[in-house]
C-alpha cells in the first residue's frame, strides 16, 4: 500500500510539471507557425495523459473518469477530429454555416487546458481524505413503497411516452421544444406518471436494494427512459444508463471488464446513431442522408456530438443579448420565472429574452427563427464556467467540481438514505454536464420533491405493509 501512495505522489509530480510545460511548448509553437494545430495537439497529449493517469490510479468507473469521458465525448473530441479528420473546430453548419474568429477559438483552448489541469490536480489533492464506507441495512418499508409506485406508474409513464412519440413522428423532432407540444392531451391517469416513477426508482434506491433487485427494477427504469429516448432525446438514456453501469460496480463492489465495458459503449454508439438516424425522419424535417462507410458513419456522429462547443465559444466572443446575469444559476430562478411567465411554454421570444437560459439565449442570438422553431446547442459547464470571470472562473468552477466529485461518489460517503434521492438527481446531472448545466438538476425539482415526500412517507410505511426495520440503521 505504501509503495502504491509513493507511485501516485511519483506520477502526480510529473504530472504537475509535465502537462504545463506541454502547454508553454505548444503556445510557443503556435504563436510562432501562427496556427492553433500546436494548441490543440498539446491540448490532446495532456487530456490523454489525465485519463491515463485516472485510470491507473482511481479507475475506470469513478465518477470524475466518467466525467472525462463524457467532456471528451461532448466537447473535446472536436479538436482530434480537426487534426486527423480535416475538420474545423471554429466552423458550424447548424443552423447555419458561420464561423469563430481563431483568437476566440485560442482562449477557448486555453480555458480547456486550464480546466483538466486545474481540476485533476484538485481532484488528486482533495481524493486523499479517507471516507468511512456505511454499511446501510435494507429497509423492507421504503424498496415496498418505491417498487409499488414504480409498478403503480409504469404503463401510464409507457402511454404517455407513446402518445407524445406519435406527436414528435407526426411534427418532427424540434416540436417538443415548442408550445404545441404542451397542448398535447392525454389520457387523465397519465398525468405526473414519469414524475412519480422516477421519485418511486430514487426511493426504491434508497432502500438499498440487493443486486438482482436492482437490476430487476433498474430494467424497467431503462426501458421507461428508453421510450422518452424514441422523441429524440438521447442524453437522458445515455446517462442513466452509465450512472446505473456506475451503481452496479461501486455499490456491489463488481468489477467489470474492458471488454464489457467496450461493447456498453459500442452499444451506447449504436444506439446514438440509431435515435439520430431516426429521428431526423420525423415530420416534415426528413434530411437527406448520403451513404457512408460504417467508420465515416461512426466519425460523423461523434463529431456531430461536439455540436456543444458552440455554446463556450458563442460566451467567449460576447455580447449575447438578452443574457442578464450569470447563466450558471439561472436553473435556481427557473421555478419562479415559470409561474411568473406560466402561459409561456417551448421556445419562444419572451422565454429566450427573460429566463437567461443558456441554450435559448445562445441560439435566439444566432438565428431567431431557429429558436423559434425549437432548435438549441444545449449547455456546457465550460461556457458558463467562462461566464464567471473568464479563465479565472474556469479554473475556479473546474476546482469546486472536483471537489464535488470527491463528495458525491456515494461509495466514499458516511451515506444516510436521506441524501440518496439528491445523488440520483446530482450524478445523471454530473454525467452529462460537459453538454448540461451546473445546477441543471434543480429544473428537475418537482421529481426532487416527490422523491423526498415517498421518502418520508416509506419511513412510515408499515402502516401500510405492516412491516418494521431495524432500529438503529442510518436514516
Amino acid at each position: 500500500m505504501k509503495v502504491f501512495k509513493n507511485k501516485i505522489q511519483t506520477s502526480f509530480e510529473l504530472y504537475a510539471v509535465i502537462v504545463p510545460l506541454v502547454f508553454f511548448v505548444s503556445l510557443l509553437e503556435t504563436s510562432f507557425s501562427n496556427d492553433l494545430k500546436p494548441m490543440m495537439f498539446g491540448f490532446l497529449i495532456s487530456f490523454y495523459y489525465t485519463v491515463l493517469f485516472t485510470i491507473r490510479y482511481y479507475g475506470v468507473l469513478t465518477l470524475y473518469s466518467i466525467f472525462l469521458y463524457t467532456s471528451a465525448f461532448f466537447i473535446y473530441d472536436c479538436f482530434f477530429f480537426t487534426l486527423f479528420y480535416g475538420e474545423d473546430f471554429l466552423l458550424q453548419y447548424f443552423p447555419h454555416r458561420y464561423r469563430f474568429d481563431e483568437k476566440v477559438g485560442f482562449i477557448f483552448i486555453v480555458a480547456c487546458y486550464l480546466s483538466v489541469y486545474a481540476m485533476h490536480i484538485s481532484y488528486c489533492l482533495f481524493n486523499k481524505r479517507k471516507y468511512r464506507t456505511a454499511s446501510l441495512s435494507t429497509d423492507v418499508n421504503l424498496y415496498k413503497v418505491g417498487v409499488f409506485v414504480m409498478l403503480c406508474f409504469f404503463i401510464p409513464t409507457l402511454v404517455k411516452s407513446i402518445i407524445q412519440f406519435n406527436f414528435i413522428k407526426a411534427h418532427g423532432y424540434t416540436a417538443l421544444f415548442t408550445d404545441s407540444f404542451s397542448e398535447i392531451s392525454y389520457p387523465f391517469w397519465t398525468a405526473g406518471s414519469f414524475i412519480f416513477f422516477i421519485s418511486g426508482y430514487c426511493v426504491f434506491l434508497a432502500s438499498n436494494p440487493s443486486r438482482k433487485q436492482f437490476l430487476i427494477y433498474t430494467f424497467l427504469c431503462i426501458v421507461v427512459y428508453f421510450s422518452n429516448a424514441l422523441k429524440g432525446q438521447r442524453l437522458a438514456i445515455i446517462s442513466v444508463s452509465i450512472y446505473c453501469l456506475y451503481y452496479y460496480s461501486r455499490h456491489f463492489n463488481i468489477k467489470i471488464s474492458i471488454k464489457k465495458l467496450l461493447l456498453f459503449l459500442c452499444a451506447a454508439l449504436s444506439l446514438i446513431t440509431l435515435l439520430g438516424t431516426v429521428r431526423s425522419s420525423y415530420g416534415s424535417q426528413k434530411s437527406s442522408q448520403t451513404k457512408m462507410n460504417l467508420d465515416e458513419l461512426v466519425a460523423n456522429v461523434i463529431y456531430g456530438q461536439t455540436t456543444s462547443r458552440a455554446v463556450p465559444l458563442l460566451v467567449i466572443k460576447g455580447d449575447l443579448e438578452y443574457h442578464k446575469y450569470p447563466f450558471f444559476i439561472s436553473p435556481l430562478f427557473q421555478p419562479i420565472l415559470g409561474l411568473i411567465y406560466r402561459g409561456d411554454n417551448g421556445q419562444t421570444d419572451l422565454s429566450a429574452q427573460k429566463f437567461n437560459n443558456i441554450s435559448q439565449v445562445t441560439m435566439y442570438n444566432v438565428s431567431k427563427s431557429a429558436h423559434l422553431k425549437g432548435s438549441g446547442y444545449g449547455g456546457a459547464f465550460l461556457a458558463e464556467a467562462y461566464d464567471c470571470f473568464g479563465l479565472l472562473g474556469v479554473m475556479a468552477f473546474s476546482v469546486l467540481l472536483a471537489r464535488f466529485l470527491v463528495f458525491i461518489d456515494f461509495s466514499r460517503m458516511k451515506i444516510k438514505r436521506v441524501w440518496i434521492p439528491f445523488i440520483f438527481f446530482a450524478l445523471i446531472n454530473v454525467i452529462g454536464l460537459a453538454r448540461g448545466r451546473t445546477f441543471g438538476m434543480f429544473m428537475e425539482w418537482t421529481k426532487i420533491l416527490f422523491a423526498y415526500v415517498l421518502l418520508f412517507v416509506g419511513k412510515d410505511a408499515n402502516l401500510f405493509f405492516r412491516v418494521h426495520n431495524n432500529k438503529g440503521e442510518n436514516a
